[in-house]
């Protein structure tokens, strides 16, 4: 999930504390039918399979931690490489006068 708000999203997913309170709220009522409870807990069942489909969807899971480790240092050297070009040609005139015609169509 590298889209913006993706996370949030997520959490929002995979937030089952309303619907445990939600149960304990029905289960301790005693006026509410058998039916309302089964139902909800059915519910309940749908919500947390969909909270494992999510997590198990997630980019990484299928390396171990020092493979996500070496991931993870080898792509900020390449940022940091990156970085240091950007500072070295990003003012040459020839970059700058193309940003400033694309910018002007």
């Amino acid at each position: 999930m590298n889209q913006p708000g993706g996370h949030q999203s997520l959490t929002h997913e995979l937030n089952l504390i309303p619907m445990v309170l939600e149960l304990v709220e029905i289960i301790a009522n005693s006026s509410d039918q058998q039916q309302d409870v089964t139902r909800k807990v059915a519910s309940f069942r749908s919500s947390i399979q969909s909270c494992r489909d999510l997590v198990n969807k997630q980019p990484g899971l299928e390396m171990s931690l020092s493979q996500q480790e070496r991931e993870l240092a080898l792509l900020k050297a390449q940022l940091k490489c990156k970085q240091e070009l950007l500072d070295k040609f990003g003012n040459l005139e020839a970059l700058t006068q193309n940003l400033v015609t694309k910018e002007e169509s």
